[in-house]
């Protein structure tokens, strides 16, 4: 907890680099929470396999990507801040690292590169995070990839059989499109389900077996399940897209909606649609098969088909071209950043479904006492009132959030019923639509949500734990 890595990521070799938090078969019961780093020269977090879940993070200036998942990764990843391209102003002059770290994709999600079909899939699950791209100012308009690849500076990217069940997040300020969904399909391909196991398959076909993670288990990761997981490995619900696909590159299968960035910064003063884009701008139809050594480099392959926009654009809650009402300056990061939504429709989500994975199985209650998500934070992003982001951390002491972006702490006291022996939780608090996220444990060390509360629930009994022989441990956070 409470970790802060800055200037890391030592060059190895040619194109390789080092990450600032590398999990490798992480399992769930290590606590990662509160981490966070700082221009780091290649990924922030990137796991490789394991459940770990990771909660309140932030990713800043990445030179590569801010989170970045492979090998068969099934955990769960909830308060998440990724924010790119350390430039200090629109004319693209540095921020002490002698090349600027601009950022690839805001997040790349792989399975196997050799065949695409070891188990268990990359089937993780995103909630309530905020990705800040590379943004519109001179030195992000047509960087490169990192290491020169040719593909474009999109939202999340998903390759090799790769997927992400996203809920409750926002992407913004990605140049070249929402997102990049591919396969080794060649160009042309219309349709999916004729590259095997490809990441494009994930979004658009629900698996028949294997369970939730293909490898024959249920969401708890623990039951046995070897029949259908009941719905794709990769969905979104409640995502916002905003600011995304405003600019072209000379990248094949990009088709931004201005040809430079002058034409977008006359646009912004002259249209008020400035930041509205057609499908043809948000969805890439091909990028540059670029991987380290590989025969493929060079080749074109199809990304982003119809029948999966189809789906995308379907899905619950999926908003494209809304501002959620955050401070995010159009032209660098790193000063004036508030990530509190304000539009209302934002901070308190319609057809709000959080998966509760370790307490269900099939939707049948267990008796398994876990549970990897705060399950009742109904809003777009990272933070609804708090400023759990501030104060621990270099991205906040250097100034990149705005001073708006107060701390919400509460002040908290616990009884015991004298008859059930249930604790009861009580805090103040400073507004009554305040969300707090009230969190126990039993070895002080890991917490479980209990549930979201705002004043109105006050005081709170908890009647999943008695107070006896073993301690029970409370923590509310400010969402």
């Amino acid at each position: 907890r409470f970790i802060d890595l800055r200037y890391g990521g030592y060059i190895i070799a040619a194109s390789k680099e080092l990450n600032s938090y590398s999990f490798y078969g992480i399992g769930r019961n290590t606590v990662c929470e509160f981490l966070a780093d700082w221009n780091n020269a290649d990924d922030s977090f990137e796991l490789w396999g394991g459940s770990l879940n990771l909660r309140h993070c932030i990713s800043a200036f990445p030179g590569d990507d801010g989170l970045d998942t492979d090998q068969g990764y099934t955990g769960t990843v909830q308060f998440f801040v990724q924010i790119q391209n350390n430039a200090i102003d629109s004319n693209g002059n540095l921020s002490r690292r002698a090349a600027v770290n601009v950022g690839d994709s805001m997040s790349e999600n792989d399975g196997p590169e050799s065949g695409n079909s070891a188990v268990p899939y990359t089937v993780y699950t995103l909630a309530n995070a905020t990705f800040i791209g590379r943004g519109y100012n001179a030195i992000s308009a047509l960087s490169k990839s990192a290491g020169g690849a040719k593909e474009a500076a999109t939202g999340p990217n998903y390759k090799d059989n790769g997927s992400t069940k996203v809920y409750n997040t926002l992407f913004m300020d990605s140049p070249q499109g929402a997102m990049m969904v591919m396969d080794r399909a060649a160009v042309g391909a219309t349709t999916h389900g004729t590259a095997g196991n490809s990441a494009i398959n994930r979004f658009t076909d629900a698996r028949t077996s294997g369970g939730f993670d293909a490898a024959g288990r249920a969401s708890d990761l623990v039951t046995a399940q070897t029949t259908a997981p009941g719905e794709k490995d990769g969905l979104f619900n409640n995502v916002w897209f905003f600011r995304a696909g405003l600019l072209d590159n000379d990248f094949a299968g990009v088709n931004g909606k201005y040809a430079s960035l002058a034409a977008l910064n006359t646009a912004i003063s002259t249209d008020a649609n400035w930041w509205i884009a057609s499908d043809s701008n948000l969805f890439p139809d091909q990028t540059d098969r670029t991987e380290r050594g590989a025969s493929t480099n060079g080749t074109a392959v199809r990304a982003n088909i119809a029948d999966m926009i189809t789906v995308i654009k379907g899905s619950n809650g999926v908003k494209f071209d809304q501002d959620p009402g955050v401070t995010v300056p159009l032209n660098h990061h790193l000063s004036g950043i508030d990530i509190k939504p304000t539009a209302s429709a934002a901070r308190d989500l319609a057809n709000n479904q959080l998966p509760n994975y370790d307490t269900q199985i099939n939707g049948v209650a267990t008796t398994r006492t876990t549970r990897s998500l705060v399950t009742g934070a109904s809003f777009v992003g990272a933070v609804r009132d708090s400023s759990w982001f501030r104060g621990w951390n270099f991205a906040s002491q250097s100034g990149c959030f705005a001073n708006s972006a107060v701390a919400i702490v509460p002040s908290v006291t616990v009884s015991v019923d004298s008859q059930t022996l249930n604790p009861i939780v009580d805090f103040t608090t400073s507004s009554s639509d305040v969300m707090y996220s009230l969190e126990v444990s039993v070895d002080n060390k890991s917490f479980v949500p209990v549930r979201v509360l705002k004043s109105a629930n006050l005081p709170y009994t908890d009647t999943t734990k008695t107070v006896g022989a073993t301690p029970v441990f409370y923590r509310v956070i400010a969402l």
